[in-house]
Order: structure tokens, then C-alpha cells, then sequence
């Protein structure tokens, strides 16, 4: 944008703040584009272009380098499927070590856990209130509180509501995107929404192709 060009930009919206006052409530502030200014338009593929850019590589100059860069991307897709399964592979190996390594700890914790649960549970008279200090930690018994539902939930959330116990239900809404998109655009536009079409790219991949190439 030419320096002319910004500064009439920026003449437009002073003006727009002087009319108001720089102290007035901003919701009342007019925002851009003001009157007679144009503000210019991002194409369409202005970010592709620049991601590009950066990438520092050239245009496709031809129909037979677009086939050549769709090889490049099955090329690539067929050493990362490489690449992931060995990956895999590896993880599952190394959580089948380490469960393998671990077992005989949780199980020893387990039966430490329940031989000192089974000798406190038989001697609480030997404590001093409802818990007893040791040199390694602490054992005693809390006071805890569980709920327990019946499995028909449909029962308790209609007895919830009859008693004005709302705040007990979770109720979790959405809206379904693909299934309001199978309606009539009059049914769509009626509830709110928009249907916005546009050619958008896409590309598939011979992959078999590459394969046998």
C-alpha cells in the first residue's frame, strides 16, 4: 500500500474519532471502511502465496510438475507410514517391557497394601483417635460418603426435576453440523444458520502408482 494511500486511511479515521470524541464510549465508534475510503481486498490465495514464500521454493510452471509434486507427496506419505508403523511398533514393544517390569512392584504393593489394611482393621484399639503415626508414613481410617444410583437414571432425573433439583442434572447441547447441513437451505437460514459454497482444493493420490513406479 502506497504511503498516500495509508495516510488518506488514516486521515479517514481520525476524523471518524474526532466526531466522537476520544474520551466518547467506543461502541459508538464507526469502524472501517469509512466513507470513500477503500480498503484493499486480501485475495484469495495470498496466504498460500506467502507460506510459499517462506517456504523459499518456486512456482509449479506445468501440468507435468503438479504430477511430479503429487509423486513427491506419495513418496513422502509412503515413508511416513514406514516411519509411524516402526514407531508403533517400538511403543508397543516398550510398554510390553515396562508392564513387564512393573507387574512385580504393583503386586507387591497390593499384598503390602492388604496385609496392612487386615492388621490395622484388627487392631484399632491400639490407636489414639482413628489414625496411628509410624516412622514411614501413617495408617487410620476417614470418614468417606458414596452415592449409589439405580441403573434406571431415567427414574432418578424425572424424581430430580419433580423435586426441583435441577442444578443435579448435567445436560451437555450442541448442534449436529452435518446432519443440519442435509436440510433445505429455507429450514437452514430459518434457524439461524447459512450455507456458504465454495470451490475448495483438493487433490488425490495414486498411491498404488507410485508404488509400482
Amino acid at each position: 500500500m502506497g504511503s498516500s494511500r495509508w495516510k488518506q486511511i488514516k486521515n479517514a479515521a481520525y476524523e471518524e474519532m474526532a466526531r466522537y470524541g476520544w474520551m466518547h464510549d467506543m461502541s459508538s465508534f464507526r469502524r472501517p471502511p469509512y466513507p470513500g475510503v477503500d480498503f484493499p481486498a486480501k485475495k484469495k490465495g495470498d496466504r498460500d502465496m506467502l507460506r510459499r514464500k517462506r517456504m523459499e521454493i518456486p512456482m509449479l510452471e506445468g501440468w507435468e510438475a503438479v504430477d511430479a509434486a503429487l509423486k513427491a507427496i506419495a513418496a513422502a506419505n509412503n515413508e511416513l507410514s514406514v516411519i509411524n508403523g516402526s514407531m508403533n511398533m517400538q511403543i508397543d514393544a516398550l510398554k510390553e517391557a515396562s508392564d513387564n517390569m512393573a507387574k512385580p512392584y504393583k503386586e507387591e504393593i497390593k499384598k503390602q497394601e492388604l496385609l496392612i489394611k487386615e492388621f490395622v482393621q484388627a487392631n484399632k484399639t491400639d490407636m489414639k483417635g482413628k489414625s496411628r503415626k509410624l516412622t514411614f508414613g501413617t495408617v487410620g481410617f476417614r470418614l468417606s460418603t458414596k452415592l449409589t444410583l439405580p441403573k434406571e437414571l431415567k427414574k432418578v432425573i424425572a424424581a430430580l426435576r419433580k423435586s426441583g433439583m435441577d442444578d443435579c442434572i448435567t445436560v451437555k447441547e450442541g448442534v449436529n453440523k452435518d446432519i443440519l447441513k442435509s436440510y433445505d437451505e429455507k429450514d437452514i437460514l430459518k434457524v439461524g444458520g447459512k450455507l456458504h459454497k465454495e470451490d475448495t482444493f483438493y487433490y488425490e493420490i495414486e498411491q498404488m502408482a507410485v508404488s509400482e513406479g
